[in-house]
Parts: C-alpha cells; sequence; structure tokens
C-alpha cells in the first residue's frame, strides 16, 4: 500500500471491523484523526510515540497518553488531542529520555523495541479483554 494517512485516507477506510488498532504514525493531525475515530467501547487502540533521537531502549515505557512526560512527540499529541475535543483515553509506548540530537534520527535498537513493547501492549490488551 502506497498511501499517506490522512483525513481523506482517514475518511475512505472503514476501522468498524478491526477489534485491535495500532497506531505507528509520525504525523501529529494524523494520530489525531485516527484517536478521533475509534470506538473505545468496541475497539482496542494502542499508540507509539517519540522514538526519535533517542538511544536507550531501557527507558521505554507504557502508559495512558496522559500520563506521559520526557516525550516531545507525546506532548504535542496530548495538545491537539485536546484542542480537537477528544475525551477518550488510551496507552501508548513512549521514552522518557531526552533527546540526543537536534536532527531528526532514529536507533534501530529503540524503534525495534518500540515496535516489541506495541507488540507485547497489543497482547496483553486482547488478553485483558478477553477475560
Amino acid at each position: 500500500i502506497v498511501s499517506k494517512i490522512d483525513n481523506e485516507f482517514l475518511a475512505n477506510f472503514d476501522l468498524s471491523e478491526f477489534d485491535l488498532i495500532i497506531d505507528a504514525i509520525d504525523d501529529i493531525p494524523a494520530k489525531v484523526a485516527l484517536a478521533n475515530l475509534i470506538d473505545f467501547k468496541r475497539q482496542i487502540f494502542i499508540s507509539s510515540t517519540g522514538g526519535a533521537r533517542k538511544l536507550d531502549p531501557t527507558r521505554i515505557k507504557t502508559t495512558s497518553i496522559f500520563k506521559t512526560h520526557g516525550d516531545a512527540l507525546a506532548k504535542k499529541f496530548r495538545y491537539e488531542l485536546r484542542k480537537s475535543g477528544f475525551k477518550g483515553n488510551f496507552d501508548v509506548v513512549f521514552s522518557d529520555e531526552e533527546a540526543h540530537c537536534k536532527d531528526l534520527g532514529s536507533f534501530m535498537g529503540v524503534t525495534a523495541s518500540f515496535g516489541l513493547a506495541l507488540a507485547s501492549l497489543a497482547l496483553r490488551k486482547v488478553l485483558a479483554k478477553k477475560n
């Protein structure tokens, strides 16, 4: 699939058939638009925040989007969610590590660990919902 996730894409994509939606989008408007489409009574939604410019995968944590700290992407995401009138809550994978450089760049050890943390969180959420 070669598409950009944006409002137009989301307007034409039926999310209703999915029980679990994992967000790893880097674009804040797209993240906010996606979060606002989730049926939180029926669907599980989890999100990844800022793994760029980080070096220490042991600093990766999971919590509510509204309890993250030390993560600039999560902070901007929270701000834009509130601005959009978002009333839900969901867990995210984030790092509280301070950024190590000004330019965007990624260390595969951290980004891969974000992916593993997302997979673990997804499995735990599905199992918790089943029980």
